[in-house]
């Protein structure tokens, strides 16, 4: 069984390979953020698909999981703040492809941004489910109710609508979920960025919000051509394509990898 509860810091858990697995040393990474309100159990189904090579690593925001008691970020500065330097030091040896998916889309993206800036970017970058920075609608979505946060998740798909029944499960989950939407809601990206990392759209067809012009748009913050990828699906396609986002990942690394201070691929 995969222990998700693997944290290499405080921020990061590595799903797979098992950290007491000492016979098997990742040198490749693919690094995922979740949505809001997630966790970094929503990818643990996900390394029973991974190679053994391939790391699989999870970004746990705090007031969730293990870090139920550490308090939640509230700007994209605080997050960058703490993010940052776990990358600096946890990846500075191997090769890696962020994946981000809605919230974390957008958190993928500034981290990336402010990772080139120390000549740490990833070898890709793969958003999800997430409008381009310039098309994002100003909400105030944190300050809803109760009632009507969780009925936006289970429109998207993020949940099962017995969640409105279950009051206690609510009262434990809400807290983040809306901290996570005042978050995003309140980032105010530099829409002049044009990041020079590769980056990879990836959306479902049959998503309620985002369709396929609207990802196409992401091209305005790349320096270069920008990949398209749709998949049978709403917002939360990635739930039966983990296997294909996998897949491009590793093609993503073995395409891009050059022999370099990261270790090489076999």
């Amino acid at each position: 069984m995969l222990n998700i509860h693997s944290p290499i810091s405080h921020s990061i858990i590595q799903i797979s390979p098992p950290r007491h697995c000492m016979n098997v040393q990742p040198n490749r990474g693919l690094v995922c953020l979740p949505h809001a309100g997630g966790n970094a159990s929503f990818f643990r189904a996900w390394g029973m698909k991974t190679p053994p090579q391939l790391g699989l690593y999870a970004i746990q925001y705090p007031g969730r999981e293990e870090r139920m008691g550490d308090k939640c970020h509230t700007s994209m500065s605080q997050l960058m703040h703490e993010l940052v330097p776990v990358f600096l030091h946890q990846f500075h040896y191997m090769p890696y492809v962020l994946l981000g998916h809605s919230m974390g889309a957008a958190i993928a993206f500034e981290l990336c941004h402010r990772l080139e800036k120390i000549n740490m970017a990833p070898v890709a970058i793969i958003l999800s489910s997430h409008p381009p920075l310039n098309k994002i609608v100003p909400s105030k979505f944190h300050q809803k109710t109760t009632p009507e946060l969780w009925q936006e998740m289970v429109r998207i798909g993020g949940t099962h609508i017995d969640i409105l029944h279950q009051k206690e499960l609510m009262s434990i989950l809400t807290p983040p979920l809306r901290f996570d939407y005042q978050l995003i809601e309140q980032y105010k990206p530099d829409l002049s960025i044009k990041l020079t990392t590769q980056i990879i759209v990836c959306g479902g067809d049959n998503d309620p919000d985002i369709d396929i012009e609207c990802l196409q748009g992401w091209q305005s913050f790349s320096s270069t051509p920008i990949e398209v990828l749709t998949y049978s699906g709403g917002h939360f396609y990635l739930v039966g394509h983990a296997q294909a986002l996998i897949e491009k990942a590793e093609q993503l690394l073995r395409r891009n990898c050059v022999p370099s201070t990261r270790e090489s691929l076999p």
